[in-house]
């Protein structure tokens, strides 16, 4: 994967042959793909139980490589933590990699606006395509 999304976490669907990881890569074509079925197959989470709430405590990585070794990393905060602000590039990237050509309208509504807004876009016949 060459690129991360920010937010809670990226499935183990994103990132063979995804550049950018976008919407699409969480799709049910993106998750059946041969490469992505065995990537998560490899994949094994095991939850500490530590932490108060979303996006809270350490998480620890291990990749077990083919030929043996293991490498090793953690991140105490990830970014989008309210301790570790997104900056404003990374959030403009997420919005366009999630909404496309409307990333301006989105990014300039707010909680009154937003509903007209997604009751406009539902209604045309390529929403959600």
């Amino acid at each position: 994967m060459t690129e991360l999304i920010f937010g809670i976490g990226i499935p183990a669907s994103a990132g063979p042959g995804d550049d950018p990881v976008g919407l699409a890569s969480f799709g049910d074509e993106a998750v059946a793909r041969p490469a992505a079925r065995r990537l998560m197959g490899l994949v094994e989470v095991a939850p500490s139980g530590e932490g108060d709430g979303l996006l809270a405590g350490e998480v620890g990585i291990e990749v077990v490589l083919d030929d043996g070794p293991a490498l090793r990393s953690s991140l105490e905060l990830p970014p989008g933590a309210p301790q570790r602000p997104v900056s404003g590039a990374d959030l403009r990237r997420k919005l366009e990699a999630c909404v496309g050509e409307l990333a301006d309208q989105v990014g300039g509504l707010d909680w009154d606006t937003a509903p007209g807004f997604v009751r406009s876009v539902l209604s045309r016949p390529s929403a959600l395509v």
